[in-house]
């Protein structure tokens, strides 16, 4: 998750717009969606994941878990970017070799 992060802090801007409520960074949620692309599961499942190991909320700075509401419309909105799909399967890639 730290790895996702560090590759969303260099392309995502920090959040989506000026008016934010800036619980989460789009980095955080990206790591986020890695967890739920990398364990095969579902919004709801990496929801329950981070509530239930704050140790991987922690290592990303996540001072509350996302809604799992709040997970599915950023992967919808991240996808946007070019980026983002290849940034996710590096991400996911590199985790599988560690």
């Amino acid at each position: 998750m730290r790895k996702a992060q560090e590759v969303g802090n260099k392309v995502l801007p920090p959040y989506r717009h000026k008016y934010s409520p800036k619980f989460y960074t789009q980095a955080q949620l990206f790591a986020c969606l890695v967890l739920k692309s990398f364990l095969r599961t579902d919004y709801r499942g990496v929801e329950q994941i981070l509530k239930d190991a704050p140790s991987l909320c922690q290592a990303i700075n996540l001072r509350r878990v996302p809604h799992f509401t709040t997970l599915q419309k950023s992967e919808k909105q991240l996808l946007e970017y070019k980026q983002v799909k290849r940034m996710m399967e590096e991400t996911i890639f590199f985790g599988a070799r560690s």
